[in-house]
């Protein structure tokens, strides 16, 4: 990763915890996690999952930057990862949060 000064802290919202793996939803563009809530309640969604809305930078309650390129908010979204311990998950994004995820995993 590169120098922590580009790097923004995360928020999220944990909602369910059920443990045999963890669902982490990134928003679109002008949005925030929240904009997940609705969706994950559904059961046949987050059955048996832990699920995360997160905050990428810039939107919610996350840090505001002056950079907002994909690789920032994969960097960010690595760190939310290892502060929480967290090796693999499931990713599910719309707009900038499924591009976030496609760089992140690329």
């Amino acid at each position: 990763m590169m120098g922590d000064q580009n790097l923004g802290q995360m928020t999220a919202e944990q909602l369910q915890q059920k443990g045999q793996s963890t669902v982490i939803f990134l928003h679109g563009l002008l949005q925030s996690g929240r904009t997940w809530r609705q969706f994950v309640l559904n059961d046949n969604i987050t059955e048996n999952r832990d699920v995360i809305l997160v905050d990428l930078r810039n939107h919610g309650e996350s840090d505001h930057h002056e950079n907002m390129s994909y690789t920032d908010m994969s960097n960010d979204l690595a760190r939310f990862l290892d502060q929480r311990q967290l090796e693999q998950v499931i990713l599910v994004g719309h707009n900038i949060g499924g591009k976030t995820a496609m760089t992140f995993a690329g």
